[in-house]
């Protein structure tokens, strides 16, 4: 059983379960969910997983398929998901007479399934794709768009994949509207005419039928003037309404204009999701494009603003230097102003320093005759008072000579006074202290007048003294 997400996939494939379809064990059924298929999906648990792998391993999902490359189906990469689905034919199938799966991933997926089957009768669920958009647009999140492209891809997967091979179109629609007509198309498709007509079978489909009558059906009529979807989905459906509608009998191929309406649908479906290819591809490249643009826009406008506010802060900038250079124009009159008071004190300045470097020279030479006076006064007073040391010393010498000879002296006058006996003796000796006294005297007289001619009047008051008193002595 083959078809898109959403297209009432589980609903045929349960008519066809109760048409005596095995679908494998009730432990591999994927379980029912509340909010989604609560009446269960009739989907075999491993071949939905090993679908899911098979795209993943391809770089793809359910909703974003992957670029299918020649000769994928066969390829080394897969071979261990081959040797599993072999496993679940073999386990689950191999003894069922009349047998099959339901998983909307196999229409992507069956070249996989092919190379493993034995001849194989298809199924392929069709449903409005405006209704599947709204359906996945509630479920998913899907926009429209998005939608109808996957519509299209998996309807154009599973026609190119089933051309040629035992198939059979059932619409979603039909079932609502006739539930009846569809299960007997379905009955002879797999031959269970009997089982058609029981009625468990017919109490059990419209038990499923009745509670799908909720969904909302859009007639082909609002389909092809929906503006959301492509011309190609919108073509391919109404060709596909068409030869259902031919082959109301679900055998097909009957004769030549039958099999020419076959393949033209084929290629129909292959047309189509070729031109969404293309359409995908330049839409994209136009989005692409436009994000350029936009991008390109957004950088120029963001330029512009940038130049703009350089231009402004300039403007600003030049009213700020326009206010500057007035400031600095009336500054510099004032500096000239100064410097003209300057170059006036410069050159009263200069006139002051050539009269002062006149002067300093003068002062200059006059110092140096000061300097050579000073020197030689220097000399003249050391060489005056080298001088005054060695008189200073005869005069000490003299001193000390005085008083000693004052000591004899006054030793004598005691001897002459203790002893009349030898005054004559002592006239003698005074006679002769006298001599020497006076020749001392002279001496002194001698000293006392070089002395006089260094020392000055002071030193010839004190060599008067000493001589005075050297003359004075006598007498005493």
């Amino acid at each position: 059983m083959l078809g898109m997400h959403r297209s009432g996939t589980s609903l045929i494939t349960r008519m066809l379960n109760l048409l005596g379809v095995y679908l494998g064990p009730d432990e591999r059924l994927m379980k029912p969910q509340e909010d989604n298929n609560p009446r269960g999906f009739w989907e075999h648990q491993l071949i939905t997983d090993l679908n899911d792998a098979i795209l993943a391993r391809l770089g793809g999902s359910w909703h974003e398929p992957p670029t299918f490359f020649p000769g994928w189906e066969s390829a080394p990469e897969l071979a261990d998901l081959r040797q599993r689905a072999r496993a679940v034919i073999n386990e689950d199938f191999a003894a069922a007479e009349c047998w099959g799966w339901k998983d909307p991933r196999t229409c992507l997926t069956l070249p996989f399934w092919q190379r493993l089957s034995p001849p194989t009768r298809y199924v392929v669920c069709l449903r409005n794709p405006v209704d599947v958009a709204h359906s996945l647009q509630r479920r998913d999140g899907f926009s429209a768009e998005k939608s109808a492209g996957l519509w299209l891809t998996y309807m154009a997967s599973a026609l190119a994949h089933t051309a040629g091979q035992p198939r059979m179109l059932v619409f979603y629609e039909d079932v609502m509207w006739n539930r009846q007509a569809e299960l007997r198309r379905l009955a002879r498709f797999v031959d269970a005419h009997d089982l058609a007509e029981s009625d468990a079978t017919q109490s059990a489909v419209r038990e499923f039928v009745e509670e799908e009558l909720q969904h909302h059906r859009t007639s082909v009529i609002d389909a092809t003037d929906d503006g959301t979807l492509p011309f190609s989905a919108k073509s391919l459906y109404v060709t596909l309404r068409l030869y259902a509608e031919l082959d109301r009998d679900g055998v097909g191929g009957r004769s030549v204009s039958e099999a020419v309406l076959r393949d033209c649908v084929d290629r129909l479906g292959l047309y189509a999701v070729t031109a969404q290819t293309e359409l995908d591809r330049h839409r994209a490249a136009l989005a692409e494009s436009e994000k350029e643009t936009s991008s390109e826009l957004e950088r120029h406008a963001r330029e512009l603003a940038d130049k703009e506010a350089e231009v402004e802060a300039a403007r600003q900038a030049c009213a700020g230097l326009s206010a500057e250079l007035a400031t600095t124009r009336s500054g510099l009159d004032a500096r000239e102003a100064e410097l003209h008071q300057g170059r006036e004190l410069r050159d009263q300045l200069s006139t002051e320093l050539a009269a002062a470097r006149a002067s300093l020279a003068l002062g200059e030479a006059e110092l140096t005759q000061v300097c050579e006076l000073r020197d030689r006064l220097s000399a003249e007073l050391a060489a005056a008072r080298t001088s005054l040391d060695v008189r200073e010393a005869e005069i000490r010498q003299v001193h000390e000579l005085r008083d000693r000879l004052l000591v004899d002296l006054e030793a004598a006058q005691a001897r002459a006074n203790a002893a009349e006996v030898g005054m004559n003796a002592i006239e003698e000796q005074r006679a002769v202290l006298e001599g020497h006294l006076r020749a001392i005297g002279t001496r002194a007289g001698c000293l006392g007048l070089g002395v006089r001619l260094f020392l000055g009047a002071r030193a010839h008051e004190v060599i008067g003294r000493i001589y005075r008193s050297i003359w004075r002595a006598p007498s005493d």
